[in-house]
């Protein structure tokens, strides 16, 4: 995954991370970035401070819009993917679980995570 967003820095492509991991964990999120090596200083492939704003390229679940118990992610990525489909051409989603595919996108690629599935 480093070597593929690297690719895509060094292309000049705008890069959203939209995840349904609740903005009230922001903090860790942040910090995994920083500790896998993916986002920090100017070494790094993400610009620490385009993952530590709420108006950044890491868009997170606010805590008020979380999903029930057992329902999908989806329609609210979805909505997200709407926002950026407005002023971006969103050229390829990549995702391991079948909620971060969807309706916006010229590309849709699914990587399984052997480990764990959500809804």
């Amino acid at each position: 995954a480093r070597d593929l967003l690297a690719e895509i820095r060094d292309l000049g492509i705008e890069l959203f991370l939209i995840t349904g991991r609740l903005e009230s964990i922001r903090d860790e999120t942040v910090e995994n970035f920083i500790h896998v090596g993916l986002a920090g200083g100017p070494d790094r492939i993400i610009p620490i401070e385009l993952i530590t704003r709420r108006d950044g390229a890491l868009i997170m679940c606010p805590d008020a819009e979380r999903p029930l118990p057992g329902a999908s992610i989806r329609p609210w990525k979805e909505g997200r993917r709407a926002v950026i489909d407005r002023t971006h051409r969103i050229v390829i989603n990549v995702g391991d679980q079948i909620s971060d595919l969807g309706l916006y996108g010229d590309s849709q690629i699914h990587c399984p995570h052997p480990y764990y599935w959500t809804p």
